[in-house]
């Protein structure tokens, strides 16, 4: 998978005037020598580093930036890296990026869709673009990617029902109800694709933006334990959520002998031995790199301003956990995910976007 480090940049490029006081970006990678002035410059602005899962995300954007010379065929003269340290930088910086004359200038997040929409129209001759978000009303020179994400939590759900005969699967949930249906849908729609009469658990556990992580992690943690104990076999359970979401499912399963799934990104790098990282299962992951490459590829040859990723596109990849209930259920679940490239199986919601 992509990964590291930026700036090549010619002198024509390097940074003039800065930001005001208090506006400096937090540049992630060095200056280094640059082929001469020609092809197209990237600059990118990664998510605030709040939240652990943002910031693996930002790690994979950045390691594909890095070696973007090696992953796509056209010519990028320079690319640079900044990571915002609050998300009230994230504007400031896009707009630093776009004055320095980068000719694509990329943000991470949803939350960045606001700044995209403001400046865009500012900087007419500057390609814009939000990764792992949507533009409502694109302007002309913005585009937006981002996943259909019931396509991989159909993996997820297969992944779950396979991996028992008898247990349940289901999902342990800190996002507001409506915020994750097309996950949860997609989910229960894969698990009753291998096993119809499986039990699928939806079980919330919503908690306060402010409460310490402590708090957040026990409730994920007496969610995820009520469901493990409920009574069926080896159940396995996906938490989707921020950091503490993950620890608190991962902590129940290893407390129950229960297995965990991972939404979005490899949930091995937000646990440990205490916190349940030898019952991850696996993990559904979003393939940054994919993105990443045909954003640049839509810059240099136009197309898609709103581009989708599912398995057709390579959007997704399943990352084997350290549990060895994976393995005897690697080939059936390579099988599923050919299905779901192929269009062999029907992905509810899939067909209307």
């Amino acid at each position: 998978m992509a990964l590291v480090v930026l700036t090549v940049m010619a002198p024509a490029c390097r940074p003039g005037t800065e930001p005001r006081p208090g506006q400096t970006p937090t540049d992630t990678t060095p200056f280094t020598p640059s082929p001469p002035a020609r092809g197209l410059t990237v600059g990118i602005v990664l998510a605030p580093p709040t939240e652990l899962i943002a910031s693996l995300q930002s790690d994979i954007v950045r390691s594909t930036a890095e070696r973007l010379h090696d992953v796509i065929d056209h010519d990028v003269r320079a690319v640079r890296v900044l990571e915002p340290p609050q998300e009230d930088f994230r504007g400031d910086q896009l707009a630093f990026l776009a004055d320095e004359g980068f000719t694509l200038v990329c943000t991470v997040g949803q939350a960045g869709a606001d700044d995209v929409a403001r400046l865009a129209p500012q900087y007419p001759a500057t390609r814009f673009c939000l990764l792992d978000g949507r533009l409502a009303d694109p302007p002309a020179n913005a585009m937006s990617v981002s996943w259909r994400v019931e396509e991989g939590a159909f993996l997820a759900g297969a992944a779950g029902a396979l991996v028992t005969s008898v247990g349940a699967t289901g999902i342990v949930s800190a996002v507001p109800p409506g915020s994750a249906d097309r996950v949860r849908i997609g989910f229960e729609a894969g698990a009753r694709f291998i096993r119809s009469d499986i039990p699928v658990v939806m079980a919330p556990a919503t908690v306060d933006q402010d409460v310490a992580m402590s708090v957040a992690v026990r409730t994920a943690r007496e969610a995820a334990t009520a469901q493990f104990d409920a009574g069926v076999p080896t159940p396995c359970l996906m938490p989707v959520g921020g950091t503490a979401v993950v620890r608190g499912v991962g902590e129940a399963a290893a407390a129950s002998d229960g297995l965990v799934l991972g939404w979005a990104v490899d949930v091995t790098r937000l646990l440990d031995e205490d916190t349940g990282v030898a019952h991850v299962l696996g993990s559904v992951t979003k393939r940054f790199d994919t993105a990443l490459a045909l954003v640049v590829e839509s810059a240099f040859e136009g197309g898609d301003r709103d581009i989708r990723l599912g398995f057709a596109e390579d959007g997704f990849a399943f990352v084997p956990g350290p549990s060895p209930s994976y393995g005897p259920i690697a080939a059936q679940l390579r099988e599923v995910a050919d299905a779901i490239e192929e269009r062999r199986v029907i992905v509810p919601g899939r067909e209307q976007r």
